[in-house]
């Protein structure tokens, strides 16, 4: 089994725009705390839309030096943010105040690579978050079996190459109506463990944005069965099975899979769904073999992915 992911569009006009729109429905005069903060886009988002104080947490030192420098060129009063170098736990919510909302860019599609169960297990159980308004608060995967295969050549290609150029957005108007950016805020060469860990905004009208919506293409025009729902994650109550089969009279052979995860945010009222498969940076790609009527798929913790296989697993 392979797996690919897309990491070079950190961030979308799709995914940014929904994010924008619960966070201005819930934080103004609002103490918010964003976990996993990468570029600060979304504490942006909450400053602007008047929050009165943000937690910004991340355990990369080069994601809070980024958010420092976007937070700055953004002309945002340092008294209105914290930016904290740390893994996220309950220690990092001692010398915090109340949270009333708690704002997350940690779900990419690898969804449990990033142990969410631990995360959302601590803020449920903490005081000073029990009560918070999650963006996201549910998460849906779906996975969209495909045959063409032929595909996974080009992603490889594409993942090579590493390119920023231009003026960078959000995607979101009023945001890009009063900042801005250029490259020389981001890092250009950034990787964490062999993976694109901070992948600022890119024009839309970018060319390895157009090949990689060439092979959602690709992949949708040969889709063969969709697994609908396969996982389903509440973050209010956040244990999930990690063990899925399902039968399938699909004629054995070689087949690709995509993982399609879906947020929503039940607490806020006339909310809407995001599809992660708008972003093409939150989409997984897999390859695997069916040998039998039975598709299995498992969330294996040493490879922090997703694995495929018609056989039985050994638990």
């Amino acid at each position: 089994m392979e797996s690919y992911d897309q990491h070079m569009l950190f961030s979308s006009p799709a995914r940014n725009n929904w994010f924008y729109k619960q966070i201005k429905k819930t934080c103004n005069n609002k103490v918010c705390l964003d976990i996993g903060t990468g570029s600060g886009v979304l504490s942006l988002f909450a400053l602007h839309s008047g929050a009165t104080h943000v937690y910004m947490i991340d355990s990369n030192p080069e994601c809070c030096n980024l958010a420092s420098n976007v937070m700055h060129h953004s002309g945002i009063d340092p008294q209105r943010y914290t930016i904290i170098n740390e893994e996220f736990n309950s220690n990092s919510l001692k010398n915090l105040k109340n949270i009333d909302v708690v704002i997350s860019e940690l779900v990419t599609s690898n969804l449990f690579g990033i142990d969410l169960e631990k995360i959302y297990s601590t803020i449920k159980q903490n005081d000073k978050t029990r009560d918070a308004i999650l963006i996201p608060d549910t998460i849906k995967g779906t996975f969209s079996i495909f045959k063409n295969i032929e595909m996974f050549d080009t992603i490889d290609a594409i993942r090579k190459q590493n390119k920023i150029s231009g003026l960078i957005k959000t995607g979101v108007e009023e945001i890009d109506r009063n900042y801005s950016y250029n490259k020389s805020l981001f890092i250009s060469d950034f990787f964490v463990n062999g993976r694109y860990c901070v992948r600022p905004f890119k024009k839309s009208d970018h060319s390895d944005y157009v090949h990689l919506l060439k092979l959602y293409d690709y992949a949708l025009n040969s889709t063969v069965d969709v697994l609908k729902n396969v996982i389903n994650f509440d973050m209010h109550h956040p244990d999930i099975n990690k063990v899925w089969r399902t039968s399938s009279n699909l004629e054995n052979g070689d087949y690709g899979a995509m993982l399609i995860g879906t947020l929503s945010c039940s607490q806020i009222k006339n909310s809407t769904t995001h599809l992660m498969n708008q972003d093409v940076w939150a989409t997984y790609f897999y390859k695997f073999s069916k040998t039998s009527d039975t598709i299995n798929i498992k969330f294996d913790h040493n490879k922090s992915d997703f694995v495929f296989s018609s056989k039985e697993f050994v638990q």
